[in-house]
């Protein structure tokens, strides 16, 4: 690890278990801050393509995922998750780690046996503060959305899920992808997107590594494009988030399944989304 110093501690760790090389001359300053903190370098590894911070400025609070956001249990995301998770969870027990305003757990409450989210520092009825506090052999189905990003140690959170897990339990994970589109190609949009939050952009290479490290079977992970055309076109035109929002010429959905699949055909969606399985 001589060049990990160089780079920082989420470089060592990266390094330390082969998901990016020992070779600085692989590495690339991808941008100078982040929305808010402008004293983060953002590195970018040429080989991988995986997209890291030099530095970790806040508290290890592992499960952060979307406890910022405010979210509904209605919004097209939680609807389109709830509707991929619906015959996995139907009268089963179900997790949701990091599931910051409980929109999806809300959702998969009303079909599960039992659903639990776990926010650090939070207990309540049906929030737990950590994956510790959960039974062994508890879950049928657990999902970490927009979480695995924001930890320093994803590999030593997942193995502690393991045992919570049934046997040939499901873990559903969605994360910003490294390869984005517009972060490569908006300047506007590179500024507005990193956030010293997402220690870790993930290509499809370095997220599988990472489950699998962690002792599961990769089931599958594809691309996902949450925004659509008429959101990329207003950034690109006006270097202004909510493209999607306004009418515009871009709102046309053939047009966008087209737009779609040209990015899924580039590798260059906004996210990726994995379905792992626990093998004993």
């Amino acid at each position: 690890m001589k060049h990990a110093r160089l780079l920082g501690p989420v470089a060592e760790y990266l390094m330390d278990h082969e998901i990016i090389p020992d070779n600085v001359r692989k590495f690339e300053i991808f941008n100078l801050g982040t929305r808010d903190n402008q004293d983060v370098i953002v590195f970018r590894c040429s080989e991988t393509g995986v997209i890291f911070l030099n530095r970790i400025d806040r508290p290890n609070d592992p499960y952060q995922g979307r406890l910022s956001r405010v979210e509904s249990s209605q919004t097209k995301d939680n609807l389109r998750r709830f509707k991929f998770l619906y015959d996995a969870v139907k009268g089963r027990n179900y997790v949701d780690v990091g599931c910051g305003a409980g929109g999806l757990l809300s959702l998969v409450s009303t079909i599960a046996e039992n659903a639990i989210g776990v926010i650090p520092g939070v207990t309540s009825y049906d929030i737990i503060p950590g994956i510790y506090q959960l039974s062994e052999d508890y879950c049928h189905v657990a999902s970490l959305i927009h979480v695995i990003e924001h930890m320093d140690d994803p590999i030593f959170h997942l193995r502690e899920l393991k045992p919570k897990l049934k046997d040939r339990g499901l873990v559903f994970i969605e994360v910003p992808h490294a390869n984005d589109f517009l972060l490569h190609n908006c300047d506007k949009f590179r500024e507005f997107s990193l956030w010293s939050e997402h220690l870790i952009l993930h290509t499809e290479g370095s997220l599988r590594k990472i489950i699998e490290l962690a002792g599961y079977r990769v089931c599958f992970i594809k691309g996902l494009q949450r925004y659509p055309i008429s959101n990329h076109m207003h950034w690109m035109i006006k270097g202004k988030p909510g493209g999607h929002e306004i009418e515009n010429i871009f709102n046309v959905r053939r047009l966008n399944e087209c737009y779609v699949r040209a990015l899924k055909a580039d590798n260059s969606t906004d996210t990726l989304f994995a379905l792992a399985m626990k093998e004993d």
